[in-house]
């Protein structure tokens, strides 16, 4: 496989993984469905990365050394230093003399950081609520870990289920992130054999196969290498830069959607992640509500794999409310363990972003894209307040609504191109044929928006006084 290109072989595993899962569905025992799908990431691995193999099992290797060995009070912490260092030494192996990794052992280890912070976190918070237990602790603090963490552990894992759990074969790859608890109920499902798979898989796979189409179509004429081109700010107008940009995000973004339905097929034909209406499952975490003897019974859902919504992500207006469907997996491991357990609440946001721009690279056009992010964030939320406190008619709020939709895409197409070119010189000189305009545009609403709200308040209270009168 050595001359297959990456785009290939990453196409393969997505195809292969979705029909691998008809036949292993029906795997009788526990133990079966445990070591079958945890064998065929490990040979899948072995196949695709060879010796970058080597790279996932180390990080493993210890971290698990210090989920048996640390205390509880610094596990998470200690677990999350240890995954996002090896990130960074194995992302410059080459300065140690050693072989760069291949970009699908980098997709490996991606997920793989993801899901041993994940397990780790969740082992102390168990072993908290265990300790509470144990001493009797009865008050209401006590009972809210019970509640909370019975839905994440109901026994610890052993060093085999969290080798099993790492290198299950479903998103190994793609996402979708997935918790322990997760994994543990899908080995634990003896009705997953039987469970009613047409109806989410054809919903899947027919946005899948129009997703790909249009991105084969699109991306003949609109790519990266254009925008890094000088014809870029030599021969073309602004607005067709602007449209050229949104193009090749458009591309981008219809292959992301592939990709990641495609690996929602594959969890479903397997069966994996799937719940009772009742359970209240969410992307990322699993079930949210207490439902153990009726977690398989009635309706079932595929939503704690469902990773993407195009639709909210296309027609949401507002930047924050458009990522928070995009790698929707992500997005819920980002706010479960970075945002809520960062110590400063007034830098969570800052924390969540600067983490999430180190776990794609450190390459300065990931650290530029999301600190533009936080920017046009903070200047849509004072947008909103203005509009919020603005009397505006119906036919005008739709308008406004529309406008910015419209503008939050556009924000995000400029964002994506720093994360495209990632050199520093190529972000600056496409955001400088831009015109920068991003930037500018959020600062003034930023400044202005606060104003034009005291502005309208103090209206309106003159008008109320001089009523009064």
């Amino acid at each position: 496989m050595a001359n297959i290109p990456d785009e290939i072989l990453y196409t393969l595993i997505l195809i292969s993984s979705v029909f691998v899962g008809f036949p292993l569905r029906h795997l009788k025992s526990t133990s079966g469905r445990k070591f079958t799908t945890a064998g065929l990431g490990v040979l899948t691995v072995l196949c695709v990365c060879h010796v970058d193999f080597a790279y996932s099992f180390i990080c493993f290797v210890i971290n698990t050394l210090i989920i048996k060995l640390t205390h509880l009070k610094r596990l998470t912490l200690l677990s999350f230093i240890w995954c996002f260092t090896y990130l960074l030494f194995f992302r410059l192996t080459h300065l140690f003399g050693l072989p760069e990794p291949s970009r699908l052992a980098n997709a490996v280890q991606l997920i793989q950081t993801l899901k041993l912070v994940s397990v780790a976190s969740d082992i102390g918070e168990y072993r908290r609520d265990l300790y509470k237990k144990q001493a009797g602790d009865s008050s209401a603090d006590g009972k809210k870990y019970h509640q909370r963490f019975r839905l994440q552990l109901e026994v610890e894992p052993d060093v085999v289920d969290l080798f099993c759990y790492t290198y299950c074969y479903v998103g190994l790859f793609t996402g979708p992130f997935f918790t322990y608890r997760t994994f543990h109920d899908y080995i634990n499902n003896s009705s997953v054999r039987t469970l009613p798979l047409f109806a989410p898989l054809i919903s899947r796979l027919m946005k899948l196969v129009v997703f790909v189409s249009m991105y084969f179509y699109i991306n003949k004429y609109f790519s990266v290498a254009g925008v890094k081109s000088s014809h870029f700010n030599h021969d073309y107008s602004f607005l067709f830069r602007m449209f050229y940009v949104a193009m090749v995000f458009m591309v981008a973004r219809f292959r992301f959607y592939s990709a990641w339905l495609a690996a929602e097929c594959s969890c479903i034909s397997l069966g994996f992640g799937a719940y009772a209406v009742e359970c209240k499952a969410r992307t990322g975490n699993g079930p949210t509500a207490d439902a153990n003897e009726t977690q398989y019974v009635g309706e079932m859902t595929f939503d704690t794999v469902a990773n993407v919504d195009p639709w909210n992500c296309e027609f949401s207006p507002t930047v924050r409310m458009k990522m928070r469907n995009w790698n929707k997996s992500v997005q819920w491991w980002l706010v479960t363990y970075v945002h809520r357990k960062f110590p400063i609440k007034s830098t969570r946001d800052l924390a969540v972003l600067v983490v999430s721009a180190y776990w794609h690279g450190i390459n300065v056009g990931f650290f530029g894209a999301f600190c533009t992010m936080l920017l046009v964030s903070k200047a849509e939320d004072s947008l909103q307040k203005l509009i919020v406190n603005t009397q505006l008619p119906t036919t005008l709020k739709s308008a406004v609504h529309l406008c910015c939709m419209f503008m939050s895409m556009r924000s995000v197409d400029y964002m994506y191109i720093s994360f495209a070119v990632l050199e520093w010189e190529h972000v600056w000189r496409v955001w400088s044929c831009l015109n920068w305009w991003v930037h500018i545009s959020a600062i003034g609403l930023i400044f202005v928006c606060p104003l034009l709200t005291v502005k309208q308040k103090t209206n309106e209270t003159s008008e109320e006084m001089k009523k009064k009168q």
